[in-house]
């Protein structure tokens, strides 16, 4: 028995869903496709309201509640022991995605990945592209909150943490998290394909947001682990233990306009190079915060 749980914000997307059920009717499983609507524009929520077959219950919320809180806020919607948390920006590239992860169903957390389409899009959207396709996509090692299956009883001893706002680092907290409590976490050949790309000034408001949340969530959680668990803030944590921070602060604000100048020049060519020493000066300018 699985629910199918799908955060939704302002992107149109039939086809998953029908994917989704097509395939769960092939397995002839029990199941329920959970659909909650993010405070989404009404042009890209509408169509959720066709979607009236047996096994869909869709959800409105009035006000945006986040990342984090609209995965806790379908977990606690779902009457099934099994959850498959997808991202509404998906699409199902197998005829197996379902049955893969039915073979894989016990006490542990499997998470699938993710890939992008081999086309490449518009220059507006090469940075998050860029990206995707060469640190994302090969990240293995990370638990991503995109496509995951989780035991219903265990997620409940986890969830996601709710004072993180906005984008980012709330799929490596749950990781980390699962992690502590001794849960087990395994990756298979399951991915889906991230369909929606951000613009380059989106995902460079996004990469700064995700950092901010980061740096919250170090200063509350004071025991240091978090720091040297997550890359950018393990390296920070490095220069400062040989006193080398003050070379970041070197023409900082220059170095960072320029950077940012130069990642929304769609550069073929050290993309995600220059991501990695933004991200580093603009981690730093934080710590003053």
């Amino acid at each position: 028995m699985l629910s199918i749980c799908i955060p939704h914000y302002n992107f149109v997307n039939p086809h998953l869903f029908e994917s989704l059920f097509t395939q769960c009717k092939n397995a002839e499983i029990i199941f329920e496709i959970l659909i909650v609507d993010d405070a989404s524009r009404p042009i890209s929520k509408t169509y959720l309201k066709s979607l009236t077959k047996p096994g869909f219950k869709i959800f409105f919320l009035k006000e945006n509640i986040g990342r984090a809180a609209i995965r806790n806020f379908l977990a606690k919607q779902a009457q099934y022991p099994y959850l498959l948390f997808l991202d509404g920006d998906a699409a199902i590239i197998t005829d197996h995605f379902i049955t893969r992860y039915l073979d894989c169903c016990g006490d542990r957390i499997v998470s699938g990945g993710r890939v992008y389409d081999n086309k490449v899009p518009k220059p507006e959207y090469f940075l998050h592209y860029k990206y995707g396709t060469q640190v994302e996509q090969l990240a293995e090692a990370q638990f991503q909150s995109n496509n995951f299956l989780v035991p219903k009883s265990i997620f409940s001893k986890i969830t996601f943490d709710e004072e993180i706002k906005g984008y980012g680092y709330e799929d490596v907290i749950f990781g980390w998290d699962a992690k502590r409590l001794g849960l087990e976490l395994i990756r298979i050949n399951n991915p889906v394909q991230h369909i929606q790309l951000k613009s380059n000034h989106e995902f460079i408001s996004d990469t700064e947001q995700a950092l901010l949340n980061l740096k919250k969530l170090i200063d509350r959680r004071k025991d240091g682990q978090l720091e040297k668990e997550v890359r950018i803030s393990a390296f920070y944590r490095k220069l400062k233990k040989f006193r080398l921070t003050f070379l970041l602060s070197i023409k900082q604000t220059e170095i960072l306009a320029k950077a940012r100048e130069l990642l929304c020049l769609n550069l073929p060519i050290g993309s995600t190079l220059l991501i990695a020493i933004y991200k580093l000066y603009y981690y730093h300018s934080l710590q003053k915060v």
